[in-house]
């Protein structure tokens, strides 16, 4: 007889993604919403999440971009480059647009650590981008573990001086943590955002619809810990 492994946690979050995306894409077309831009941002990290990105089904990452919002920049996927590239980011932060931030900001030696730009012959560096976006975003979401709590990159001895986005800006920050972050959870909130309203988050900042249980909370072993 065949068995069903697939973890019940995981099974009822599939399902919760699905059931949010026919909400939001429901608010979408009644309200006839126009996209917000989007800047991702790829930080002190392993851009494990953009690639996780491309991997969503609840939606996929087509409808995330055609139908929720205008994805403007992002280094791994747009094809501007170089200084261009650059002029593209300083023009999306005068319109509405929402930040997503993956991988910790070095911080050490003004960021340098950690090189975003080489514009008019000065490095521009990713904690630099950060705060600028940072300061103009209408929502920032931290996506995965980095930029969530740091990561392997703040991990001691931490060189590069290296923190979470949260520690790094002054305002609210969704964090969305994973190695890498699940794309229909990140896909799922900030659609639910950009729909309704920030979701219910926990003591950490996180969307209790997706981090509200985790597979831990039903682990056998948990009581041994």
């Amino acid at each position: 007889k065949e068995l069903n492994l697939q973890c019940p946690v995981n099974a009822s979050k599939d399902l919760t993604s699905k059931q949010m995306m026919l909400l939001c894409i429901e608010e979408f077309k009644r309200n006839n919403r126009e996209k917000v831009n989007l800047i991702w941002l790829e930080a002190t990290g392993c851009s494990g999440n953009i690639i996780s990105l491309m991997d969503g089904e609840n939606p996929d990452i087509a409808f995330f971009i055609q139908q929720v919002v205008n994805l403007r920049y992002d280094n791994s996927l747009m094809t501007a480059q170089g200084e261009a590239a650059y002029e593209l980011f300083l023009s999306i932060l005068e319109t509405d647009f929402i930040l997503v931030v993956e991988g910790a900001v070095a911080t050490k030696d003004n960021g340098l650590y950690n090189i975003f730009a080489y514009y008019k012959g000065r490095h521009i560096t990713v904690m630099e981008a950060v705060a600028m976006a940072g300061a103009k975003a209408r929502h920032v979401f931290a996506v995965g573990t980095c930029a969530s709590y740091g990561g392997p990159s703040a991990a001691r001895p931490n060189p590069s001086g290296s923190v979470s986005v949260p520690e790094f800006l002054s305002r609210q920050v969704i964090r969305i943590p994973g190695c890498p972050s699940h794309p229909d959870w990140a896909i799922g909130t900030i659609a639910t955002t950009l729909a309704f309203s920030v979701p219910e988050l926990d003591s950490q900042g996180r969307p209790v619809m997706f981090y509200g249980v985790t597979i831990h909370d039903r682990c056998n072993r948990r009581s041994f810990f």
